[in-house]
């Protein structure tokens, strides 16, 4: 029983404790398991820790190559370049102009002298341009504007109006003081620069409407003081992209004007170029221009203004008898001639309206040319233009000098050069001597006084002597009827002084 029992026991015995062997070998196995997992673990987690930070240091060193590449920093530079790239030529032009006068002021004359090249080749007229995009005062009609002094704004206006005045003045809209006060100093203008305030826009006009309004007796004094304000000589009305007469220098404004009024003294067109604006009306009174006119007029008996009462070389140009040189006297001679009888009716006898002109036309240097012709002025007036004239026309050439409100002319007819017959008998040689020398030519003298009709001043010439030489000191003096000497009287002729051969000297 025992046995059998203890069999039995002993093999459920021995069973038991084989399991518990089992299991306690496999308790004792678990922990050493565990451990090694963790251990593989924590190595692949070291692993990817080194892989992300050898990865993380890959790419930076990558980022610094990239940033260190001379490629990159030359394709940032194009970018850059094509961003603040200006769209036209324009603002290419004012940006070449606005660096030109930055590397004036920092001493580099050349470059920027070739960067002032450079702006003019696109656009010429450049400079006022940039003065005008940058002055407020045509953009700003409503509200009163307000003067802001800065020597960081200086660019904006031409450099000769930097030359001028300093600082500049720059106009501001008040309705910009409050975002000003609120700019900082990068910004390239701060409150501290705000020094005054005026309404400049009202003001203006304001003070326009009372000159126009005033009755000024002295123009040129009001125009002066217009000009000073707005400080240029003229303006243009369109924006052109050629050159303007506003943008050259007073002093060749000056030379312009004497080849306007040229070596012919063309007064007239003088006065015409002043009519243009109030500039040239102030340019074309230059007392030097006037003053060489004058002496060019009267030569040496000229004299000063105040001798004869007058206070400018202008007045006294005006006022003074003078002959007019842009054109011709002309006078018109109407006389009634009886015709022969008819020989087949004897009661029949026929008159004849007779007309025909006297032409004088004057030079600057004291020239003076004759024509007597049945011809119209329309078809005679263009044979006077050149002081060389044709001999064959009948046009006599000659000297005349002003004498106060007189006028002494001599001019001579020449005649036609006729070899003599050759011959071998010298009986009445000393004869045909003095015939030749008596047929040279005749001289006439003619005396004129200069009158002025209603307002046109030195209009006309009247008769006051007459006289012509056939022979040597062998004069004849003519009547003066006024039916056979009716006066000259002046007409513009509008191509003698289309040209200029010569400025005013």
């Amino acid at each position: 029983m025992a046995s059998v029992a203890g069999g039995p026991a002993g093999g459920t015995g021995g069973e038991c404790e084989g399991e518990e062997q089992d299991e306690s070998s496999s308790s004792n196995s678990n922990p050493n398991d565990s451990i090694e997992i963790n251990a593989s673990f924590n190595n692949l987690n070291l692993q990817s820790d080194d892989a992300q930070d050898a990865l993380s240091a890959f790419r930076q060193q990558w980022q610094r190559e990239l940033d260190l590449s001379p490629q990159r920093q030359l394709f940032e530079s194009k970018l850059e370049q094509k961003l603040l790239e200006p769209d036209n030529e324009e603002e290419k032009a004012k940006q070449l102009f606005l660096r030109g006068v930055e590397l004036e002021r920092s001493g580099k004359l050349y470059e920027a002298v070739q960067h002032y090249k450079r702006a003019v080749q696109l656009l010429p007229d450049v400079e006022t341009r940039l003065y005008h995009s940058l002055d407020y005062r045509s953009e700003t009609p409503e509200g009163p504007n307000v003067v802001v002094e800065s020597l960081l704004m200086a660019v904006s206006g031409p450099r000769s109006a930097l030359r001028r005045r300093r600082p500049f003045e720059v106009l501001v809209p008040q309705s910009e003081i409050k975002r000003l006060s609120n700019m900082s100093e990068q910004d390239g203008i701060t409150v501290s620069e705000i020094t005054k305030e005026q309404t400049e826009v009202t003001e203006e006009v304001a003070s326009d409407e009372d000159e126009d309004s005033e009755d000024m007796t002295d123009l040129m004094a009001r125009f002066q003081r217009i000009l000073a304000k707005k400080d240029r000589l003229c303006e243009m009305e369109h924006l052109q992209k050629g050159a303007h007469i506003s943008w050259l220098p007073y002093e060749l404004i000056l030379l312009i004007l004497r080849w306007t009024v040229s070596s012919e003294l063309d007064a007239v067109s003088l006065e015409r170029v002043a009519a243009t604006s109030r500039g040239l009306y102030v340019a074309a009174r230059d007392e030097d221009l006037w003053r060489a006119l004058c002496a060019r007029t009267w030569g040496l008996s000229c004299g000063n203004p105040k001798a004869f009462g007058f206070t400018t070389w202008r007045e006294m140009y005006v006022e003074r008898p003078r002959l007019r040189l842009h054109g011709c006297y002309i006078s018109k001679t109407t006389y009634l001639r009886h015709g022969e009888n008819s020989f087949q009716d004897q009661f029949y006898r026929p008159w004849y309206l007779i007309e025909y002109y006297r032409y004088l036309r004057f030079f600057p240097e004291g020239v003076v040319l004759m024509w007597t012709t049945a011809e119209e002025p329309a078809a005679c007036v263009g044979q006077l233009k050149h002081r060389v004239v044709r001999n064959n026309l009948g046009i006599m050439s000659g000297h005349y000098r002003l004498i106060g409100d007189k006028v002494v002319i001599i001019v001579k007819k020449q005649v036609a050069d006729k070899k003599p017959a050759q011959t071998s008998n010298t009986r009445f040689r000393a004869r045909r001597k003095d015939n030749a020398h008596d047929q040279q030519g005749q001289s006439f003298h003619l005396e004129l006084q200069l009158k002025s009709v209603r307002s046109r001043r030195n209009w006309q010439l009247c008769w006051r002597g007459y006289a012509v030489s056939a022979r040597r000191d062998v004069w004849t003096s003519f009547d003066l009827v006024p039916g056979k000497f009716p006066p000259f009287a002046f007409s513009r002729v509008r191509h003698y002084h289309a040209e200029s051969e010569a400025p005013l000297s």
